[in-house]
């Protein structure tokens, strides 16, 4: 490291933008934060085992961390910023089925997204809660799997009080009551928040869908299935009147789960139908 003080302090900047991710990241998230000459600086990097690959993942050595934190620390607006282009790459990039279980790069991907938002919310300066609340959303799934409701539910509480009614303090909200909902004691504050949500106004046609569908999907976990069928046939056909904009996969889940509170309460041919609705719909 001091060789490369002396001779490439060039090819330091990655590891001085990276130091505030704490495990290892992927190779398009390594090549953005170096820069211009990124190919340049990573071969370097690795030449003198300052920076190390671990199958799909860099990962910085301890050492090499510590060495960076005391030559170059960032201060709060420099990494205010750097945290904002992270939240916004992890939220574009997160895989949509994450729900199962994690592997390395997942527990990687969720360990800097902890880190991240644990910086930002600790030193009550959020200077990013749209970018943070799109990402939490993204990463919802996999707190689930890795068993962290509670802090998803601690980092959403966080931000939403830093957010306008709009489309993403919704989606926050969403996310939050069916991360809650299955709590212990925690259905009955799951059910206002998704009431809470479905009167934000001005709220987006697929929004609204989602919002609803989240919420039929409660009811029917809480019993409460003549509300659920009420709710979700009326979403379901303002869907299906002005579908524009709105991902079929939404109103297929809709009539999917329309079909599942049909079937809970006996009605079984109804049921058929509107499984058979969704089915249409991924195909």
């Amino acid at each position: 490291l001091e060789g490369l003080l002396a001779d490439r302090r060039d090819v330091l900047k990655l590891l001085i933008r990276a130091q505030g991710i704490p495990d290892g990241f992927d190779e398009r998230l390594a090549l953005g934060l170096a820069g211009g000459d990124a190919a340049e600086q990573l071969d370097a990097l690795l030449a003198r085992d300052v920076l190390r690959r671990e199958g799909a993942l860099f990962v910085i050595p301890d050492e090499v961390c510590a060495f960076i934190h005391e030559r170059f620390p960032l201060d709060a607006p420099k990494q205010a910023h750097l945290d904002r282009v992270i939240a916004q790459y992890f939220a574009q990039t997160w895989p949509e089925d994450s729900s199962g279980p994690l592997d390395a790069l997942s527990r990687a991907r969720l360990n800097n997204v902890r880190a991240l938002l644990e910086r930002e919310i600790s030193a009550g300066r959020v200077s990013a809660p749209v970018e943070l609340a799109r990402l939490l959303v993204a990463a919802a799934p996999a707190f689930a799997a890795a068993g962290l409701a509670g802090d998803f539910a601690r980092y959403a509480e966080a931000l939403r009080s830093q957010l306008p009614e709009s489309n993403d303090l919704a989606r926050l909200q969403v996310a939050l009551g069916s991360m809650i909902s299955a709590l212990p004691g925690k259905q009955d504050e799951a059910g206002w928040l998704f009431q809470v949500t479905l009167a934000i106004e001005g709220l987006s046609r697929p929004v609204l869908a989602e919002a609803s569908l989240a919420y039929g999907q409660h009811l029917v976990t809480v019993g409460q299935t003549g509300a659920a069928v009420d709710l979700l046939a009326r979403t379901f056909r303002a869907v299906m009147a002005k579908p524009d904009g709105t991902d079929v996969r939404v109103a297929a889940t809709l009539a999917c789960e329309w079909g599942r509170a049909l079937a809970a309460r006996g009605q079984h041919a109804d049921a058929i139908k509107r499984f058979e609705g969704a089915v249409a719909g991924y195909a």
